[in-house]
């Protein structure tokens, strides 16, 4: 080897060498130092999200708990049938026209979700972005409203709205209040799932079901500060009262 290559052998190492270890580096500190960049990150946009001027703005309210329901004046659906009927109970059922309801659009209020027990007092809009869910809890735009006897999908932030979570127990009733009809669901289980479970059971298998679930949602552990988190506490409940909307040819 001539001394003309050793001479650029030492070059080439001393220049490649402190950049390796200089990535090397920065590839320790970027992995040791994400959880803390991350919740500074999430903590910098709720700021901004605050102090955005045209933030109100976006968001439109057509919910009055005060005004009259367009149902007003249809019969509350029986649970049971009349002794001795051989009718379907479900062909009896009064059902509430969807040509009267007022349909939310994205970002508009269009509801509050109730559950004394706990102290959950949450006004709902339509969609789930962070403009919404700095505001109130999210109805997902892929899932269904109540009383279409579908999946109704609902997510909040563990910090506000949906911290109360925590303290729910199975038969907890939860009062979906409406623009068009006030509804009622009992919880029927509560569990612990990685967020990836979690869009598994509802693309696979909720969202398919001709059934209406009240699935509420929030980020889990509650209490933890540091790091993105995997996990989600589900509420699944089960409709108890309302009634059905008419939303398509009945058979």
């Amino acid at each position: 080897m001539t001394n003309t290559l050793k001479r650029i052998i030492k070059l080439l190492a001393c220049i490649l060498m402190p950049a390796i270890f200089a990535i090397l580096g920065y590839l320790i500190l970027y992995v040791g130092l994400r959880p803390v960049w991350d919740s500074v990150y999430a903590a910098a946009n709720m700021l901004m999200g605050e102090s955005a001027p045209n933030f109100d703005s976006q968001l439109v309210n057509i919910y009055d708990p005060t005004a009259e329901k367009p149902g007003k004046d249809i019969p509350r659906p029986s649970t049971t049938p009349e002794p001795g009927s051989t009718e379907d109970p479900g062909a009896m059922t009064p059902k509430l026209p969807i040509q009267l309801i007022t349909m939310p659009q994205m970002n508009q209020r269009y509801g509050n979700l109730f559950c004394e027990r706990i102290g959950l007092d949450a006004p709902v809009y339509r969609g789930d972005n962070n403009s919404i869910l700095y505001r109130g809890v999210g109805n997902s735009i892929f899932s269904f409203m109540p009383g279409f006897g579908r999946c109704v999908l609902v997510s909040g932030h563990n910090s506000t709205y949906f911290e109360c979570l925590q303290y729910a127990e199975v038969g907890d009733i939860i009062v979906y209040d409406t623009n068009y009809e006030t509804y009622k669901y009992r919880v029927y289980k509560i569990e612990v799932m990685h967020e990836k479970d979690l869009k598994d059971l509802l693309e696979f298998t909720l969202f398919g079901e001709e059934k209406e679930t009240l699935v509420l949602y929030t980020c889990y552990p509650f209490h933890a500060t540091v790091g993105r988190k995997h996990h989600r506490l589900v509420l699944f409940c089960e409709k108890i009262e309302g009634l059905d909307i008419q939303w398509r040819r009945e058979q």
